[in-house]
């Protein structure tokens, strides 16, 4: 007994998921530039040319990472970006409750003493936070175009 039109199905098969996967690429991309390029518009001069963005590849080929290098030299200084993004004694002890797990968690791995002052000048959570919302619909957008 023969199947007519499985080679077709197939190919079908085939094509639709190379859609897919392309418009899930291409939406982690577009939303990761938005959030890249809004955290260097909101960034401290001299820190937003430290935030760069890198498409990195898991298991299944899609993401995006927004990295924030650190600044020159020894010490604390290098850790500047990440001071002003979640503040420094006081105002880290206010601030960084109010974010997700996830950032709280970063945040601790910078605890020194609790005795900082230096105030939050937060740039990539107010960037990841506006854009990555955005990043359902771009897929959603993005795999109703495939035919």
């Amino acid at each position: 007994m023969a199947i007519k039109g499985l080679s077709s199905l197939k190919a079908n098969f085939a094509r639709k998921h190379k859609g897919y996967r392309n418009a899930t690429r291409h939406a982690s991309r577009l939303v990761g530039n938005n959030v890249e390029n809004a955290a260097k518009l909101n960034a401290p001069v001299k820190i937003d040319s430290l935030i760069y963005g890198e498409v990195v590849s898991d298991q299944n080929g899609y993401g995006y990472a927004i990295r924030v290098k650190a600044m020159p030299g020894s010490g604390m200084m290098k850790n500047m970006p990440i001071y002003l993004e979640f503040g420094t004694g006081l105002y880290a002890a206010s601030y960084v409750p109010t974010l997700p797990k996830e950032w709280q968690e970063v945040a601790k791995q910078f605890y020194i003493n609790g005795k900082g002052k230096t105030k939050v000048h937060s740039f990539l959570y107010p960037a990841w936070n506006t854009h990555s919302t955005r990043f359902k619909e771009a897929v959603r957008s993005g795999l109703r175009s495939v035919r």
